[in-house]
């Protein structure tokens, strides 16, 4: 096992964080790996006494798996990350109209989450343009390709603070 000391907090409140990332891999698809990350909370005093206590982190394995030809926005109400449709190069080989949102946030785990959304998807295509509208907190999305056809629609996605993002056409 590693152990990472972070040092704990001061008497004016400043704490050190540890934030870890992993990537893991396999040449086989049949492979199911588990990462298992424990917390442990030790403290020490000047009489050499240590105390201990752990508990496990909760780790979702769910990322969007090698996604070419989509597009990643910054939505700065959310403080988050958010990518949508694209090709699925490893898995399924084709056009995706999935949302994948990445918060930014301090002391939130940084992983990548499937978002549901509510309406009417756009297609699933590929090499669409994306814009991040400020002023109404939404994705746009205009185009893209469909393997047979260039698109020419838009598309919004409503990216509230709270309650279920809801996609809609927009008339161009």
């Amino acid at each position: 096992s590693t152990v990472i000391a972070t040092g704990g907090n001061t008497t004016s409140g400043i704490t050190n964080n540890v934030y870890l990332d992993l990537d893991v891999s396999s040449p086989s698809k049949g492979d199911t790996l588990t990462p298992k990350v424990e917390l442990r909370d030790t403290g020490t005093s000047f009489n050499n006494s240590v105390t201990n206590t752990g508990t496990a982190v909760q780790y979702d394995a769910e990322d969007p798996d090698d996604v070419r030809n989509t597009c990643i926005v910054y939505d700065d109400l959310n403080d988050q990350l958010v990518m949508w449709g694209g090709y699925m190069g490893n898995t399924t080989k084709a056009n995706t109209n999935d949302i994948w949102v990445l918060s930014l946030k301090e002391k939130q785990r940084s992983q990548w989450k499937l978002l549901t959304t509510s309406g009417t998807r756009p297609q699933a295509n590929r090499a669409h343009v994306c814009v991040y509208d400020s002023l109404n907190d939404r994705l746009i999305v205009y185009g893209g390709w469909n393997v047979t056809d260039y698109l020419t629609a838009a598309w919004a996605l409503t990216l509230p603070a709270s309650g279920t993002p809801t996609w809609s056409q927009l008339s161009v």
